[in-house]
């Protein structure tokens, strides 16, 4: 069966998919995404992603004739009608150019959902954790276009892509001002033996949706945590680091640079914050399926 692709209000296949060469996404990296994971027909943290996006189009000027309950009704109903319950999605948002050379956008916007069948990472990484390598080259301005995930991803996908050419799973990036901003595909948390800690926003890092719940998490627990500077030594000197991202959730740390992060195993705050994500996975879904069914 042919993949059926939300494209501006309707369902089309692939190959009837067409984008104007003048979309200034193309041209010039001017547009937003989202990535997002179903889960037995539920889109956990929606709400989340989506006040994300629209923060953006509002950054970038951007007109977008949609509220964010079409764009929602447009995300389940790509990924009902591709029959699919486990799934990993892809929202974009981009606008026309008015002409080629010409920095004036058009009137135009394009809304487009893709849908694929979910496939889980390896437990690997849960069980044992991941490596990362630090990027210098490859650093970060703290400015208002961190807080929104443009399709402009060439940073971190050159870091990934050269840390994973060179035997890593995953790069870390600093800002200008020396101190870690964040992983190349999620954000990153030290556990440095009392409390958890992660860069604040005004460091540069992408506000994770993830990231969020985590920080929320932490706070209904009752467990000590810090938003302020990390900077290499601190995360060497760590007991635990893990990163976070909407895909692969909750992902432990367990060496940088080829030295291990505390004993270079996955450490206890780690798991239970990963227990405490999975209960609130479940809470939510629960939750969706009460409102879909009218219990109360």
């Amino acid at each position: 069966m042919s993949t059926l692709i939300y494209f501006n209000g309707m369902l089309k296949h692939e190959h009837e998919i067409t984008l104007w060469t003048l979309d200034r996404s193309y041209l010039y990296g001017e547009g937003l995404f989202e990535t997002l994971k179903a889960t037995q027909g539920f889109i956990p943290f929606l709400p989340e992603h989506l006040q994300r996006l629209f923060q953006g189009i509002d950054v970038l000027r951007m007109h977008l004739d949609l509220s964010a309950s079409k764009v929602e009704f447009a995300l389940y109903q790509t990924l009902h009608h591709n029959r699919l319950k486990d799934a990993y999605l892809r929202l974009m948002v981009s606008r026309e150019n008015r002409e080629i050379g010409s920095f004036e956008p058009g009137e135009g916007a394009n809304l487009v959902v893709l849908a694929r069948p979910f496939q889980k990472p390896s437990l690997r990484i849960y069980t044992e954790g991941i490596s990362a390598k630090l990027l210098e080259d490859f650093q970060i301005f703290p400015d208002p276009l961190c807080r929104i995930k443009t399709t402009n991803y060439l940073r971190p996908l050159m870091a990934h892509r050269i840390a994973r050419e060179n035997g890593y799973d995953e790069a870390l990036l600093q800002n200008t001002f020396g101190n870690l901003a964040e992983g190349a595909t999620g954000n990153l948390f030290i556990f440095d033996g009392k409390k958890t800690i992660t860069p604040p926003l005004s460091e540069g890092p992408l506000p994770g949706v993830t990231r969020g719940v985590v920080l929320d998490l932490m706070q209904k627990n009752y467990m000590d945590y810090e938003e302020r500077p990390v900077k290499m030594a601190d995360l060497l000197s760590a007991e635990e680091a893990f990163l976070t991202n909407a895909i692969k959730e909750i992902v432990p740390l367990t060496s940088v640079n080829d030295k291990p992060i505390g004993n270079g195993k996955v450490g206890a705050q780690t798991e239970k914050l990963m227990q405490l994500f999975q209960e609130e996975l479940q809470y939510r879904f629960e939750s969706y399926e009460s409102k879909r069914w009218g219990v109360r």
